[in-house]
């Protein structure tokens, strides 16, 4: 009998753990975990790769190109992706060239799409996809006005003519996807872009004449800092005036606040991300293919 109650309450107590765990989202942290191993077969064949259990999130995956994927390294590989499916009203005025798709860090891998029509295109919502793999990603919306420290207002990537996106694969370094301005080059002293953003930045105007009032060791400090540099380690003698004056003057804000009724102050270049952690084309070889919004072809980047 003491035998038999046992039993029932060991069972009971089981079964009540049982119920606690999976209430607890026991599974799901199981799944999380157990997504995604290591596979140094995958990553010596390929430079990189993860297998992909049952249950794992698949990689977003575009129309099917299986018919693709075993002449993606062929010499007709390019003829092939770009006569697969219908093509966009838009190929021959929207070009893709890989840039940096062979680099093994998201935040390194990139490619480059570019308008060489005669009207701006909005590219929100278009998508790359991998010939040999078949993950695609889309296109975001980005901030055509960028502050930093702000909440950037989000809108489509619109190209002007001759305008360049250089797509990443990784995070953005400023938290979201960005047209250039000519304030821009202030941002590249902080944190690291692939490839860099040009250092050309306007020279505040009358900035020594107004710094003299700070005292000439101010005025002569500002005349000497170099174009699109906020200066971190300023000379202890300055005053705090000229402190202040600096900050607020040799910023990317303070040159946005200063220059962005300029009118050659907005770029017709984007840095685009995508938000990944992981690589999307093949180190070696792959065709990558920009569909448009219906997912026809536009242009085809083969290596």
């Amino acid at each position: 009998m003491v035998r038999t109650v046992f039993w029932w309450l060991f069972w009971g107590l089981l079964v009540i753990l049982l119920i606690v765990w999976l209430l607890s989202g026991g599974i799901a942290k199981v799944q999380a975990a157990a997504r995604y191993f290591s596979n140094p077969f995958v990553s010596e064949l390929y430079g990189g790769g993860a297998v992909e259990l049952p249950w794992a999130i698949p990689i977003p995956q575009g129309v099917d190109i299986s018919n693709l994927i075993n002449a993606a390294s062929s010499s007709g590989s390019i003829s092939q992706a770009e006569t697969f499916g219908n093509q966009s009203s838009y190929v021959n005025e929207v070009t893709l060239s890989q840039g940096g798709a062979t680099a093994n860090d998201p935040q390194q891998e990139y490619v480059v799409i570019q308008n060489e029509g005669p009207s701006t295109i909005d590219i929100s919502g278009w998508s790359l996809q991998s010939a040999l793999s078949g993950a695609r990603a889309y296109i975001p919306l980005g901030a055509s006005f960028f502050e930093q420290g702000q909440l950037n207002a989000q809108t489509g990537i619109e190209l002007a003519p001759g305008g360049v996106a250089i797509v990443t694969t990784g995070v953005s370094p400023v938290g979201t996807s960005f047209r250039e301005n000519e304030c821009s080059g202030y941002l590249e002293q902080l944190q690291q872009f692939t490839p860099p953003i040009e250092t050309e930045c306007p020279t505040p105007q009358n900035a020594a004449d107004e710094a003299a009032q700070y005292g000439q060791a101010c005025a002569d400090y500002v005349s000497s800092i170099p174009s699109c540099t906020f200066p971190q380690n300023p000379p202890s003698d300055l005053s705090a005036q000229c402190d202040a004056y600096i900050q607020t003057t040799f910023s990317y804000n303070g040159c946005v606040a200063t220059h962005q009724g300029d009118t050659d102050f907005a770029s017709s270049n984007w840095r685009v991300y995508l938000d990944g952690t992981r690589e999307l084309w093949n180190n070696n070889h792959d065709t990558i293919r920009l569909l448009d919004s219906e997912g026809q072809t536009v242009g085809v980047a083969s290596y």
